[in-house]
């Protein structure tokens, strides 16, 4: 079981570094508009926003899929890699604030989790967390779906 200590934030990126066992791989990365939901979620008019899926994958199967969503006006490099990494440094983000749920997966990690699975239903562990820097601006919004039997949170 991995325990995840929610008073340490890694990027999906880090998770790779801290866990050898753990391979990250990008799914998808698009630009979107925002709409009522994201203006809602960051507070105001974001414009465009930058829309990242990522796949955590342990042992060949899928254990944890992230959606990562940053407004591109916090962007400075849209080249790295690691851009929430960057962009927390950039942004000088002080405070990650969670919300953790036990729900059914979205459409698109519903897909992911089983291409790679023969169960049928399940639920995952939903992290939400929030990024601020700061001015309290919000700069960041992530989501990170996991499977139960995998994931374990704490903190400290």
């Amino acid at each position: 079981m991995k325990i995840i200590d929610l008073k340490k934030y890694l990027t999906p990126f880090e998770f790779q570094v801290v866990d050898k066992d753990i391979r990250v791989k990008i799914y998808s990365d698009t630009t979107i508009e925002a709409s009522g939901f994201y203006n809602s979620i960051f507070k105001g008019e974001t414009g465009s926003l930058r829309k990242r899926l990522f796949t955590i994958i342990e042992n060949g199967k899928i254990v944890s899929v992230i959606t990562s969503i940053i407004p591109q006006k916090f962007i400075s490099n849209p080249r790295i890699d690691d851009i929430e990494e960057e962009t927390d440094k950039i942004q000088k983000s002080t405070e990650v604030y969670n919300d953790i749920m036990l729900t059914w997966p979205s459409n698109d990690e519903e897909k992911l989790f089983l291409s790679d699975q023969t169960q049928e239903k399940f639920q995952v562990i939903l992290r939400k967390a929030l990024f601020v820097n700061a001015n309290n601006d919000i700069i960041r919004y992530e989501e990170d779906a996991m499977l139960p039997d995998v994931f374990c949170l704490q903190k400290g």
